[in-house]
């Protein structure tokens, strides 16, 4: 079976090929690409009835072992449309109908037998190509109707698999990133930056000094001796006495415009109490 279009070209499925029927035009052999040719063939079949985009992917693609896609209809339409402006063939004539799909709406004529060898007489032949980047799983001179081949809801179960461990993949791998540099972190702030107490005394008058310091080990010094200084400072203005045994503890906290200078004193009643605990809090300005 042989299709004539709109009474200027002739198109052989068999061939996958068009022939042009116009007087005083030497006849061209245009051999499709076979998706071309194929798809062509499911709209010539179905002329003036639309035919959804996943039966042409299962008929072009899927049917004949070729991976099926959306992209893959789109560039074999825009070639098809490209023919028939060759041929001098409406492009309209091939639709585009939204959400439905797509349909072919062309004067038809069905054409049984050989062709005329007087009417075709072939002196050229133009092979079609590929849009570039499509994928096939086969040649085209190897692509044959099979009955075992991969179905397209297989494939796209596959697609989604491979999909779905890669996207595993990946979580697991920021996970164990994130996790990893969440522990050093703190290991690091553990270790370098963490609230200090000096266990070793410092003796001032009949007071036992610890001094609450915090940043790298640096500043832990420097922050120590800043502090023994401040609370001497105190001391001799006699904001606070070491005139008794007393345990004392002393921080600062830097603020805007002031530092804030925090005091804790108990006074030792035995080697293991205390009595009368106070906290002052001073502002240097």
């Amino acid at each position: 079976m042989k299709y004539k279009l709109d009474n200027k070209i002739i198109f052989d499925p068999q061939r996958g090929a068009l022939y042009s029927l116009e007087e005083n035009i030497e006849v061209i052999e245009d051999v499709l690409a076979r998706p071309t040719s194929r798809l062509l063939h499911e709209l010539l079949k179905n002329n003036k009835q639309i035919v959804s985009r996943d039966e042409l992917l299962d008929r072009v693609w899927s049917d004949y072992g070729a991976i099926p896609s959306g992209s893959n209809l789109n560039n074999h339409l825009t070639l098809l449309r490209k023919r028939f402006d060759f041929w001098g063939i409406q492009r309209k004539s091939i639709i585009s109908v939204p959400r439905k799909g797509i349909m072919l709406n062309i004067l038809l004529e069905e054409v049984e037998g050989s062709l005329p060898l007087n009417e075709c007489n072939v002196i050229e032949s133009k092979q079609q190509e590929y849009p570039p980047g499509e994928k096939r799983l086969i040649s085209a001179n190897e692509i044959q109707p099979q009955s075992d081949t991969k179905t397209r809801r297989e494939l796209t179960l596959n697609q989604r698999f491979f999909s779905f461990r890669n996207l595993r993949i990946l979580t697991i791998t920021i996970t164990v990133f994130v996790l990893t540099v969440f522990v050093l972190t703190l290991y690091i702030s553990l270790k370098y930056y963490n609230s200090y107490t000096d266990n070793n005394y410092v003796i001032v008058g009949q007071c036992h000094v610890s001094t609450i310091t915090s940043g790298f080990i640096k500043l832990r010094s420097e922050n120590k001796d800043a502090l023994i200084s401040t609370l001497k400072s105190l001391i001799d203005k006699k904001e606070i006495s070491c005139d008794e045994p007393k345990d004392v503890y002393i921080s600062r906290r830097p603020y805007i415009k002031s530092l804030h200078i925090y005091v804790s004193e108990c006074k030792i009643k035995d080697a293991s109490n205390y009595k009368d605990c106070q906290s002052y809090q001073f502002i240097d300005k």
